[in-house]
């Protein structure tokens, strides 16, 4: 394939392309690409994506079923798209379309997929891609001790964000940020009260997405005319805008999730992260040294890390500056984007 990687086909399954990592790593590798092979298509249920997919000529099919788990639909509905495309690589951001492709002949394609989260059960073991690729350690470890496939189709390569040079000053005044899918299990509800339950003046919140809690958050806050002290926004694609805003990060989530591309996103600002040990997130936090690892999602747990920020500048600013190295050694986007291409060539 490296004699005529140009004239290669693409096909990228991911069940959105709104607010998330996954998607926005798909934007990152389509962006990427789209100069550099001869097609690309995503196949997806739209999102807050879809104008800058049509900006850069990515071909973008949009679908009701694409984040459901209606097999027989997705199966139909992919089986025909890959019938009139002749792709090279099909590469999956969700498990749930390896079993769906396995079924069926995929003809010369290579099939990729992407794990970003950590699962263990019975779905596992229908996992049969051609290669998969872990976004971190932890991860890597997950997919070895899990898939049934040759571990030397398993690698890793870490997710990439872009590395901001400028510094900017923690300020007197701490706005702590969220940013990510508004939903029970990351702990916002619990952010929301310990921000509520610190005594000072010094303290502001500013979550920033969508997800099912929206309203329940909105009615409990009233974006602002209930509690001057935290702010609702919706997601955009400006994300520094949205960072500039933030001193620190904080995620209290309680699920064993992958590596959110936020904690990423904000490392490489120099913006102090707070967050529990939960799934890959110690892969790049450790306690006092890169960030705070809470020890767990309760109220009092925040209410601590928070009142330490407040209280302890120097070594806040020394956290900030370890979080921002480890980040640009080891999760930079250009490393990310290197990796995909020599695994694409390869083929």
């Amino acid at each position: 394939m490296k004699s005529t990687f140009n004239q290669i086909n693409i096909l990228y399954l991911i069940k959105t392309m709104d607010v998330g990592g996954a998607e926005r790593f798909t934007l990152n590798l389509c962006n990427y690409f789209s100069d550099r092979v001869k097609n690309i298509t995503v196949y997806s249920s739209g999102g807050i994506f879809t104008e800058e997919l049509k900006k850069i000529n990515v071909r973008h099919i949009i679908s009701g079923i694409a984040g459901s788990k209606n097999l027989p639909g997705l199966r139909a509905e992919i089986k025909g798209i890959i019938c009139e495309g002749n792709f090279d690589i099909i590469h999956a951001q969700h498990r749930i379309y390896l079993p769906v492709l396995k079924s069926m002949n995929t003809g010369k394609a290579i099939i990729i997929y992407t794990a970003n989260n950590f699962f263990n059960d019975f779905y596992q073991k229908l996992i049969f891609p051609d290669k998969a690729v872990a976004i971190s350690p932890s991860i890597e470890k997950n997919l070895l001790n899990t898939l049934l496939i040759n571990s030397g189709k398993i690698s890793r390569i870490n997710y990439g964000v872009e590395i901001k040079e400028s510094f900017k000053p923690l300020r007197e005044n701490i706005s702590l940020g969220y940013m990510g899918r508004l939903i029970k299990e990351k702990g916002i509800y619990q952010l929301v009260n310990a921000v509520r339950g610190i005594n000072s003046n010094r303290i502001r919140l500013i979550i920033c997405g969508d997800g099912p809690e929206r309203n329940g958050l909105l009615k409990i806050i009233g974006n602002g005319e209930k509690d001057c002290k935290i702010e609702l926004l919706p997601p955009t694609l400006d994300i520094d805008h949205v960072y500039n805003l933030f001193d620190a990060l904080v995620l209290p989530t309680a699920l064993n999730e992958g590596l959110p591309i936020s904690i990423l996103e904000a490392l490489a600002r120099k913006i102090l992260v707070i967050s529990t040990a939960q799934g890959a997130l110690s892969d790049v936090i450790s306690d006092n040294v890169t960030g705070l690892l809470l020890e767990d999602n309760s109220e009092k747990s925040i209410i601590n890390k928070i009142s330490y920020l407040l209280e302890n500048p120097p070594a806040i600013n020394l956290m900030r500056e370890n979080g921002y190295q480890k980040v640009k050694s080891e999760f930079s986007i250009d490393a990310m984007l290197d990796g995909y291409e020599r695994l694409y060539v390869e083929g």
